[in-house]
């Protein structure tokens, strides 16, 4: 209540809280007079009240001695009856000596109201909104004195409230009258007092809401608040010179800082618009700038780095902390190039250059970092293209110089085979000049398995001369042409080719893995480019045999080749049994140059170079699916010859 009421004084103006504290004091003033004189209007009223019943209470104890003397109660009771002419008075009861009643009456004897005990006291009581008088009757004899009877008198106070009530309304309209007064004095009083300040206030809002110090207050007179008003209007002087130049400084500093803010929005899009990572670096390693490059890369907002360290932010930096720290106490710009950092399970390569800041007293660093994996992958494509021809070179000439023996080792068992046969009249010659029957000759070359021999010898030759002619095919390569195939044919000649990738380092052999092959019957032809089709058949196939290669989970090694039909599409299954794939891998499986395999092992290319043979040049579809079981299968479809 107290908050709210100085809350409420608070807001009111200087003028409203003037009149209030006028009225305020007035107000206290009269009633603490008005107070004090029906204070004194009852005091003295009740003094008169109780003296006027005393002396009719002492007139009529005078009077009832002799009837209460002789025990005369009727004598008593139209003495008693006296009392009617006092108004306020409504009960008289005269008691004996014994304390029981004698006689009494009553103004209103139809209320029947019970007698009181007699009182053991003498005087005057007030109780309960009436006036009890008590007097005894004593009888004097000379010097002796005989106790009689109690004289009880009650009264109400009807007469005294209605006097009181009386004073109260005439002090009331005193009050208002006063208040009235005393707010019109006030208001009068006021105009003259407060017309300076409210001079002064109203210059003093229009300056704080129009900003225009040009302003003066009016002087009302030479007293103390025309004094104020004259200082303030020198102060006005001085605010007035003082906020021109403020202005002309401010226009100046806000040019100013146009200009840093455009040349600091400028740099900060020079920074966020390099193709590299831009890290800020201070003496203790935390973060001050961090571009957009950092941001896409880590997935890390600004505002959320600045203030961490670059091994908190980037962990596959923390090798690297050193060298930031020796760049700034050297104060020497150091680069490094070509470095391998993996990250999410993928092997990057970066050129790192730390320039120290050496000006204006700053302490700290600058990271460059340049993402140079497709650069590095492209040089070891490039690389492995070069060797690739070489090789494809010399796998033509080995093949040509292989084919000359071939030929003479398979028409020397053919020969082998046609010069014990019987059924040549040169060799029963021959052996009947020897003596020796070529039956027995034949008899004896069964018997040590010598046909078998050269049979196996025949077999292996053809076997090799086939291998020769696919490795002739698949390394000439020619112009890209569309014919009609058999996929289960070229899928069979590269198993073929697969069959003869073995690796000392990779420590697989593919002749090691069962190959379960389930082709449907009577499948059409498809209109493909052979050498292309057999080099996606060999990319999966060798990726397969290499994931097998990396576990060893004690089951034999599988790879299931399907070939169904599906809604004109021959659709092809090339499944294993290996490791799998995690979800993040088979997202970006098809990407160029993204690989899983250590640096040296692998560029990239095999699965995005295989997505576009099928996709683009033989309208395809290629997709990769994940075993609940383990493992992984590559779906390829092509469509169906019309």
């Amino acid at each position: 209540m107290i908050s709210k009421l100085s809350y409420f004084i608070n807001r009111l103006s200087l003028r409203g809280k003037l009149l209030l504290v006028t009225m305020a004091v007035a107000g206290f003033a009269i009633l603490v007079a008005s107070s004090a004189f029906v204070a004194f209007q009852w005091y003295s009223f009740r003094e008169v009240t109780v003296a006027r019943q005393a002396d009719q209470l002492s007139l009529v104890a005078k009077n009832v001695t002799a009837s209460i003397t002789f025990d005369d109660a009727l004598d008593a009771r139209e003495v008693l009856s006296s009392f009617a002419v006092i108004k306020s008075i409504t009960n008289v009861w005269l008691f004996d000596k014994n304390h029981r009643l004698f006689a009494e009456w009553q103004r209103d004897p139809e209320k029947n109201e019970p007698v009181p005990e007699c009182p053991d006291y003498t005087g005057h009581r007030f109780l309960q909104g009436t006036l009890l008088s008590v007097k005894p009757i004593v009888l004097e004899s000379g010097i002796h004195r005989s106790y009689l009877g109690t004289l009880v008198v009650r009264s109400n106070m009807d007469e005294l409230r209605r006097y009181l009530n009386q004073n109260i309304l005439a002090v009331v309209a005193m009050m208002i009258i006063t208040f009235f007064l005393t707010w019109f004095l006030s208001n009068r009083l006021r105009g003259i007092i407060l017309k300076s300040i409210e001079n002064l206030s109203t210059t003093m809002r229009q300056i704080t809401e129009k900003r225009d110090y040009s302003q003066r207050a009016q002087v009302w007179g030479d007293d103390e608040l025309g004094l104020m008003t004259g200082y303030f209007n020198d102060m006005l002087i001085e605010i007035e010179s003082r906020d021109l130049l403020l202005h002309d400084n401010v226009a100046s500093l806000e040019a100013r800082e146009q200009e840093l803010n455009e040349l600091r929005n400028y740099l900060e899009n020079v920074i966020n618009s390099m193709p590299s990572i831009l890290v800020g670096i201070d003496p203790e390693g935390e973060v001050t700038q961090w571009n957009f490059e950092a941001e896409k890369v880590s997935g890390i907002k600004k505002n959320e780095a600045v203030g961490r360290t670059l091994d908190d932010l980037l962990p596959e930096f923390q090798a690297e902390m050193a060298d930031i720290r020796e760049t700034i106490a050297r104060r020497e710009v150091k680069t490094s190039n070509k470095v391998v950092q993996g990250r999410e399970g993928e092997v990057k390569y970066n050129d790192i250059t730390i320039y120290p800041l050496v000006a204006n007293g700053i302490s700290g660093a600058v990271v460059r970092v340049d993402d140079v994996t497709e650069k590095v992958r492209l040089e070891n494509m490039m690389v492995q293209t070069e060797k690739m021809m070489s090789v494809g070179g010399l796998a033509a000439g080995m093949a040509h110089e292989i084919n000359n023996p071939l030929g003479i080792m398979m028409q020397a068992c053919q020969n082998i085979v046609r010069r014990l046969s019987p059924d040549l009249k040169a060799n029963q010659r021959v052996a009947d000049g020897l003596e020796v029957p070529i039956d027995k000759i034949l008899e004896y070359c069964e018997k040590r398995n010598i046909l078998v021999m050269v049979n196996d010898i025949g077999e292996a030759g053809e076997r090799a001369a086939r291998i020769v002619t696919n490795m002739l095919q698949f390394s000439r390569g020619g112009e890209a042409r569309f014919e009609a195939a058999d996929l289960s044919e070229l899928l069979d000649k590269s198993v073929e080719l697969a069959a003869n990738d073995y690796d000392l380092k990779k420590k697989y052999d593919f002749r090691h893995i069962e190959i379960v092959r389930e082709y449907d019957e009577n499948l059409p032809q498809v209109s493909v480019v052979k050498t292309e089709i057999e080099q996606v058949f060999l990319n999966l196939l060798k990726n397969s045999a290499q994931a097998l290669a990396s576990v060893d989970n004690g089951t034999k090694s599988q790879i299931a080749l399907r070939i169904t039909r599906e809604d004109g599409f021959l659709r092809v299954e090339v499944q294993d049994n290996g490791p799998g794939m995690s979800d993040a891998v088979r997202k970006r499986v098809f990407e160029p140059f993204f690989t899983t395999k250590s640096p040296g092992l692998g560029t990239g290319l095999g699965l995005s170079v295989s997505y576009m043979i099928v996709t683009n040049n033989h309208k395809g579809t290629i997709e990769v699916e994940m075993l609940h079981a383990g493992g992984t299968c590559f779906i390829l479809r092509l469509p169906i010859l019309n």
